[in-house]
């Protein structure tokens, strides 16, 4: 309706299901990294999570996705076959500095760029570059106030435990880290405080706002 010269349409759930997939073949379909979360829905194993997240893949279009294991590629991989459809996936290999999701996160983008441009997206280097310079992710490893240190992440599994963890070892090493939680009970709540232990001086334990 606003005639948008073209829209980033986020799935809500899964893929092959989800409302958002009534679209004909997008310019190109993003998958990032798939962790084990909604496992009720799309599957108790990441390999049936990612056949979910493929549905999204159409003839037609390209196909960008973050670099993860073996299985899970190799399903995005028989997809895209299905479907004649070209696949890039990002190699972090080309990153100098490792470790920090966002970095993967910005290579997965750069892809994306690359294939829009193989499409005919006239895409200027410096509107890239302003792109990642203005990005802003709230609630992902967010720093919300410096004295003291807060920080706010509203990951909500194993892999974004993970990340998490990772993150707080890397900046906050030689800090005393208080980690206040809230977990809805349908997610794997002993397996991301067995994750973030390794980080955790301290837990404060809350209950969120919902009824879940």
């Amino acid at each position: 309706r606003e005639r948008c010269d073209i829209v980033v349409l986020e799935v809500g759930l899964g893929g092959r299901f989800d409302a958002t997939n009534i679209i004909g073949a997008p310019e190109a379909a993003v998958i990032m990294n798939i962790g084990l979360d909604h496992t009720g829905v799309l599957g108790s194993t990441v390999e049936q999570i990612a056949m979910e997240k493929a549905g999204i893949i159409k003839p037609g279009c390209a196909c960008v996705l973050y670099e993860q294991q073996e299985s899970v590629e190799a399903v995005v991989k028989k997809r895209c076959a299905e479907c004649g459809v070209p696949l890039r996936v990002a190699d972090f290999n080309e990153i100098p500095l490792m470790g920090e999701h966002q970095l993967r996160n910005a290579a997965v983008v750069l892809e994306v760029v690359e294939a829009l441009r193989g499409r005919g997206w006239k895409l200027p280097h410096e509107d890239v570059e302003h792109g990642l310079y203005a990005v802003n992710w709230p609630a992902r490893f967010e720093l919300i106030h410096s004295e003291p240190l807060f920080v706010v992440d509203g990951g909500h599994n194993p892999q974004c435990a993970e990340t998490v963890r990772d993150n707080l070892m890397n900046y906050f090493s030689n800090r005393r880290r208080v980690l206040l939680v809230g977990v809805l009970a349908d997610k794997d709540y002993a397996a991301l405080t067995k994750i973030l232990n390794a980080a955790a001086d301290e837990y404060i334990c809350v209950t969120p706002n919902s009824d879940r």
